[in-house]
């Protein structure tokens, strides 16, 4: 494997045969500002371009995972441009960059690369995410509202940990969908002031006075933790825990 770390390189091209980017490949190449993604990658590995100079980026179709901090460190990386083939974005993949929007593919199956992106304001999960890794969007402190993908299973601890702007959470799902997700321990900070569910007409509605759902009897640990949007709650004689 071929290795550029703590280069000065200022571009790269990759030829078209080129599968993947191996871990710290560009580690530490300052100067490098500009890449040329072959059409056939499909991994980049982890701080393949850790605290590289990167200001816009734009992967190619077929890639399909991001791993941890493959581009972390990259702090005046502005624009983002990720493909429809992406399924997996691992943890910090982005941490430190200024991007203030970014838009997540539908074939993201699992979500964890948003940390300390101060100038994000909002985020839109898909539907098609199975689960967000902790500390997902951990000291985004810009960050105000966030969209939650409908086909989430599990959500990992501390989501918005030192990120004290949010205010909105938006579920597309049911509240009875939200009861069965895995919720790791969200006690470090806020989950939101505001916490809307779908409803059965399509649009979304704040709860403030919970009851727990006909069909939910246990209420898994977390389910509510850190939410601040409810004003009172009943728990129906059909809970057993």
């Amino acid at each position: 494997e071929l290795g550029f770390n703590k280069t000065n390189l200022k571009a790269v091209t990759f030829g078209e045969k080129v599968a993947y980017v191996p871990e710290g490949m560009f580690d530490g190449a300052s100067a490098l500002s500009s890449v040329n993604f072959g059409n056939n990658i499909k991994w980049i590995g982890a701080r393949a371009f850790y605290e590289t100079n990167l200001i816009d980026l734009s992967l190619p179709e077929n890639v399909d995972s991001l791993a941890e901090g493959a581009f972390a460190g990259n702090h005046v990386l502005a624009t983002v441009k990720l493909p429809s083939s992406l399924r997996y974005l691992a943890g910090n993949c982005f941490k430190g960059s200024v991007i203030s929007e970014i838009e997540l593919p539908e074939s993201l199956v699992y979500f964890d690369g948003l940390q300390d992106c101060d100038s994000l304001k909002r985020v839109a999960i898909p539907d098609g995410v199975r689960e967000i890794g902790a500390l997902g969007f951990s000291s985004c402190k810009t960050l105000r509202e966030v969209v939650i993908g409908k086909n989430v299973e599990c959500i990992g601890g501390s989501l918005f940990e030192n990120s004290k702007k949010v205010q909105d959470i938006y579920y597309n799902g049911t509240l009875s969908d939200w009861c069965k997700i895995d919720m790791g321990n969200q006690s470090d900070d806020s989950f939101g002031k505001n916490f809307y569910v779908k409803t059965d007409a399509g649009s979304y509605s704040t709860i403030t006075d919970l009851v727990i759902p006909d069909d939910i009897e246990v209420v898994k640990t977390n389910t509510f933790s850190g939410l601040q949007s409810f004003n009172s709650v009943t728990i129906p004689s059909h809970v057993r825990k």
